[in-house]
Parts: structure tokens; C-alpha cells; sequence
């Protein structure tokens, strides 16, 4: 009896500490993935409360993802402000990484000055990592997209000194997105060279042809060039129907300048056949009629 017992409160002791275990990042990104982003929420939170650097670090990047995945962006602002204040021990790596999450939410509630504020305090930490550079990345991207393109250009002009921020796949498509923008067609696609060279996941490679097409199309006129980078984009596995769909209305344009309408035509045809929503729709829609009437009438 005596060792029934004692099995009986063995077994009862191994539960409770089961029960109790302290929550840990895997349980956080488990529940992420299972789509339980209020419990991941929770989960995160627990282990920031914790008294050490790595396990607050660790759970407030956690929870940055939590409340980013459920939109509660303003909480996303609430939280980095608080961390930054409270860690004055924090290395430049962490800083600028919770910078870019404030300045991604800041960008999502449309708050564009905010945001870029936040995106500039993260690269300018010069993290010894990419956080800094990401941060530059997002700050680009965002500026030259309002037509702040002077802003734009600084930051790249600053960023790129950074070794490390050449290495960086993202701040180096981004910067050739801002070239296109901006006209400097060699400076692009040497920046989309040095891209490719780097090791990166295979579906970045539709944004680097996607990007290596507009240059081709826009700045430097070569259509056969163009057409060429946007037929590589689209042979990259597993692209979205909305990117499909933005792809074949970039061939279309890129025949129509070449005054290939017949091809045009029939690029501009396949948009529509995506189930995808965008302004390239309608667009590719009407510039298919347009041209269709123009090889009817024998010009």
C-alpha cells in the first residue's frame, strides 16, 4: 500500500509539473501555425514578462508576429515604444528589428511620416546585422512609393556604405526598384546582379525579374529584354494568381511599346483569365479592345 502510494503521488507530482511548465517559444509558433493567434498571443506574453534579455527579446519579437497577424497594429506601436523604454540594455540588433515592426504597423495605418520616422531610427542604429538594412529596405520602398524619392535616395546613398547591407537581397531589389523609379537603369540592374548572386529563396526570384523587366521596359526601352524577365518571373513555382496575373499585363504593355499588338493583344487577354482583383484588370481589359481595334482597321 505504502508503495501504491507513493506511485500515486509520483505520478500526480510528474503531472502538475507538466501542467506548469513554463510556455516556450516553439509552443508560441506552434500555436501561430495552427492559426491560434490569440493563444500565441498569450503564450509570447508570458515569456516576455521574464527577467532575462534573450527570453524578453524573444518573446516580444513572438508577440510581434501574434499581434501583427490579428491587424492590432496600434498594440504593435504600444509594445515596441514600451520594450525600447524599459531595455536600456538592448543590443543595436534588437533595437532596429522592433523599429521595423513599429514602422511596418505605422505603414499599415497609413501613417506615412510616422512611419518612415521609425523605419530611419532602425537603420540608423547600423545594426551589425541586416535589421538596420531591413529597416533602410522598408524605408526606400515606402518613400519612393509616396514620391519622396530625394528621402529615398539618401537612404540608400547612407545604407549601402554598410557592408552588410549589400548583402542584403531585400535592400538591394528594393534599391533597384527605386533606380527604375527614378531612371538610372545601370545602377538597377547592377544591384539585381548582385542579387541574384546571393543565396536566397527561390520565390525572390519573381520580384528580381519582375524588377529586372520594368528597367528593361521603362528606362533603357529594350521590350525584347522586358518581355524576356517578365516570362522568367512567371516561370518561378508556386506564384499567386494575382502575381500571374500583374506579370502577363507587364508583357502586354511591353509588346504594345514594341508596336507588337497581335502579341499584345493576346497577352493582355490571359490577365483576365486569373482570379485575381486589381486595376491591371480592367486596364489590360479596355488596352485589348484598344489595340484589337487598331489591327482591324490595318495599322
Amino acid at each position: 500500500m505504502k508503495k501504491l502510494t507513493l506511485s500515486i503521488v509520483a505520478a500526480l507530482s510528474a503531472v502538475t509539473v507538466f501542467a506548469d511548465a513554463a510556455p516556450t517559444m516553439n509552443d508560441g509558433w506552434a500555436l501561430l501555425n495552427k492559426g491560434k493567434r490569440p493563444e500565441a498571443e498569450k503564450v509570447f506574453r508570458a515569456i516576455a514578462a521574464r527577467e532575462s534579455l534573450v527570453d524578453r527579446y524573444s518573446g516580444t519579437l513572438g508577440l510581434m508576429f501574434a499581434l501583427r497577424q490579428q491587424k492590432k497594429n496600434e498594440e504593435v506601436i504600444k509594445e515596441v515604444d514600451s520594450w525600447i523604454a524599459k531595455t536600456p540594455d538592448a543590443t543595436l540588433n534588437q533595437k532596429a528589428s522592433l523599429y521595423l515592426f513599429k514602422g511596418n504597423a505605422l505603414r499599415d495605418l497609413r501613417k506615412v511620416d510616422e512611419a518612415l520616422a521609425a523605419y530611419k531610427t532602425g537603420a540608423d542604429l547600423k545594426s551589425p546585422k541586416h535589421n538596420s538594412s531591413d529597416c533602410a529596405k522598408e524605408y526606400i520602398m515606402l518613400a519612393a512609393n509616396e514620391g519622396k524619392f530625394e528621402l529615398a535616395k539618401q537612404m540608400y546613398e547612407e545604407t549601402s556604405k554598410m557592408p552588410v547591407a549589400m548583402k542584403n537581397i531585400g535592400f538591394l531589389i528594393n534599391s533597384a526598384w527605386l533606380m527604375w523609379k527614378t531612371n538610372q537603369p545601370e545602377i538597377g540592374l547592377k544591384l539585381l546582379d548582385d542579387a541574384e548572386k546571393l543565396k536566397h529563396p527561390a520565390y525572390l526570384d519573381e520580384n528580381i525579374y519582375r524588377t529586372r523587366g520594368y528597367i528593361y521596359r521603362d528606362c533603357t526601352k529594350d521590350q525584347e529584354e522586358a518581355v524576356k524577365a517578365f516570362e522568367k518571373a512567371l516561370a518561378v513555382p508556386g506564384l499567386q494568381n494575382y502575381q500571374k496575373a500583374v506579370l502577363w499585363n507587364n508583357i502586354g504593355m511591353a509588346y504594345e511599346r514594341d508596336d507588337e499588338f497581335e502579341k499584345a493583344v493576346e497577352a493582355y487577354k490571359k490577365v483576365g483569365t486569373f482570379n485575381a482583383k486589381g486595376w491591371f484588370i480592367k486596364y489590360a481589359e479596355n488596352a485589348a479592345k484598344r489595340l484589337q481595334k487598331k489591327i482591324d482597321a490595318g495599322e
